[in-house]
């Protein structure tokens, strides 16, 4: 490989590890929102696929290794992931074992890193070749997966009710896209869609704190005494299998593998239709 490709690959991951490791303590950065802009704006960029792909591992790494610090010391996610892990970390928050949930939350995040990254690229290079196959289904499969998701929900009736409103609003941006020739007629547009349903939220937060009278409503709340329990450690340098047991270990490798199958298996077949990669 190009000297040049591998000093890229390593700047790159570098800078992904460092960025991402601030950004993943500040609680409620969800991980797309924080992670697609700026890989996009590298692929515009025309940087190297190479250095892209080590500056998205470091940088997801990272993300998911510290955003279990303001979960385990202030109840809030640091992304969607880790939104389940909100109650289990209050109970150990309250035994004053937020330390321990922290080391925990993270030593599960490097084992699922390990066994995920291998799982995930095989996954790839078996879908690829039926690229031609997933497209004649494009539609059965999002349809599918937009069902499943809204059978997840509480309110089943009204998610699946909305799902069709939902894609006309959809069509109708992309007939406006190609009317106006923001891009070429039946290009497929995925990305601003994409990032739009994600950042969304967000800048319409910001734009709500700008109102005075929203801000006055809002609860405020008092400073909150959270209590570290002083454990000894023997180890200099911590190790996720002595700090997780077996059962815990075991539980982590699987559902390492069971989020590859499905998370990166969803987004192999959204990225085969696109035809955006190419192995």
């Amino acid at each position: 490989m190009d000297p040049i490709i591998i000093m890229q690959m390593v700047v790159a991951g570098l800078f992904g590890a460092v960025l991402y490791t601030i950004i993943g303590v500040a609680p409620g950065t969800d991980e797309t929102a924080v992670l697609a802009p700026v890989t996009l704006a590298l692929i515009l960029a025309g940087v190297s696929p190479y250095a892209i792909l080590a500056f998205f591992i470091s940088a997801i790494t990272a993300k998911k290794l510290t955003d279990s610090i303001p979960v385990a010391v202030a109840g809030i996610p640091g992304g969607v992931m880790a939104a389940p892990m909100v109650e289990p970390a209050m109970v150990l928050k309250q035994h004053g074992l937020s330390n321990l949930s922290i080391k925990k939350m993270a030593s599960g995040s490097v084992i699922g890193t390990i066994v995920s990254i291998p799982v995930s690229i095989g996954l790839a290079m078996f879908i690829m070749p039926f690229a031609d196959t997933i497209v004649s289904y494009e539609g059965l499969i999002f349809f599918s997966g937009a069902v499943f998701l809204a059978l997840l929900t509480k309110n089943k009736l009204l998610s699946l009710i909305v799902i069709v409103p939902f894609a006309l609003l959809i069509q109708g941006l992309r007939e406006l896209y190609w009317a106006t020739g923001i891009v070429a007629q039946d290009t497929t547009v995925f990305i601003s869609f994409f990032l739009g349903i994600t950042i969304g939220p967000i800048i319409f937060s910001i734009f709500e704190l700008l109102n005075q009278n929203t801000r006055n409503s809002m609860p405020r709340y008092g400073y909150k005494e959270i209590v570290f329990k002083k454990v000894v450690t023997k180890e200099k340098f911590p190790n996720p299998l002595k700090i997780l047991t077996k059962k815990e270990s075991i539980s982590a490798s699987f559902g390492s593998v069971l989020g590859s199958l499905t998370f990166f298996s969803f987004s192999c077949w959204n990225d085969c239709i696109l035809r955006r990669i190419a192995l």
